[in-house]
């Protein structure tokens, strides 16, 4: 009887599956047709697993979004696995410093996928989780200023650039446009000293935004929704246009001294 070499015992079955996968093209076309069908089910069956990795284990000093965008692909279903509250991992996502630059990788890896369904642009504008205060993954990342007893002013200031960057980039690849800003009253969302950057940055995307009205008329769109809850030197420096210092008067003639 031929004594194994101990070595053969060293491997963990991940590694094994490694060493199988890499001779795999050298053996017969049955067996490879039953290894592709048996890794199939196998990926299948992390789905969950890796659902609840991307909802709640992700920390971007761990992970690179180059094995996140991997093992999504490998995994395709687990971007459509909701959490307790209803919310995709893209959802989950917006809730964290260590996980919001996931975002653009999830809702470009999720349009290929149509998660969320027809026009939801990878999940980021599905608005039906109610436990999100932000409703869609698109109106939290515009707000997401969310108290934290104790937190300096330093740490919502690294949040706000943090989230801003998201935004910039989920611009660049054609996930957040223009008209989303009117649309989804994302300027109004900003609204707010935590989000002072986003504000500045949608207001400088879209100006023409603040004369235009979700439920009203002319500038009051600001006047009425947002400005009342800003000290004024924020929306002077804010809304630095002509238009801005129109509404800057207004709100100097409107807010109690």
């Amino acid at each position: 009887m031929t004594t194994l070499n101990n070595d053969t015992m060293d491997y963990t079955g991940t590694e094994n599956l490694l060493r199988l996968l890499l001779i795999e093209k050298n053996l017969s076309s049955d067996l490879r047709h039953e290894i592709n069908e048996k890794t199939k089910m196998f990926l299948n069956g992390l789905t969950d697993d890796v659902g609840e990795f991307l909802c709640f284990e992700l920390d971007d000093e761990e992970h690179s979004e180059d094995d996140i965008r991997t093992l999504v692909q490998c995994v395709p279903g687990a971007l459509s696995l909701t959490d307790d509250f209803g919310g995709f991992p893209i959802n989950s996502a917006c809730l964290s410093d260590q996980t919001v630059s996931f975002i653009p990788v999830f809702a470009e890896e999720g349009m290929k996928l149509n998660v969320g369904g027809d026009g939801m642009r990878g999940g980021l504008l599905r608005e039906d989780c109610e436990d999100y205060s932000g409703g869609s993954a698109l109106k939290e990342i515009s707000c997401n200023n969310t108290y934290i007893s104790g937190a300096e002013s330093e740490y919502y200031d690294t949040r706000d650039s943090r989230t801003l960057n998201v935004i910039k980039r989920l611009r660049k690849i054609g996930l957040i446009e223009k008209e989303d800003i009117r649309k989804y009253n994302l300027l109004c969302e900003s609204c707010n000293e935590w989000s002072s950057k986003r504000f500045n940055y949608f207001a400088d995307w879209n100006d023409h935004v603040v004369e235009t009205v979700r439920g009203g008329g002319g500038l009051n769109i600001i006047l009425d929704t947002c400005i009342q809850q800003l000290p004024l030197h924020f929306v002077s420096r804010a809304l630095s246009t002509r238009k801005g210092r129109i509404i800057h008067t207004q709100v100097r003639k409107n807010t109690p001294m």
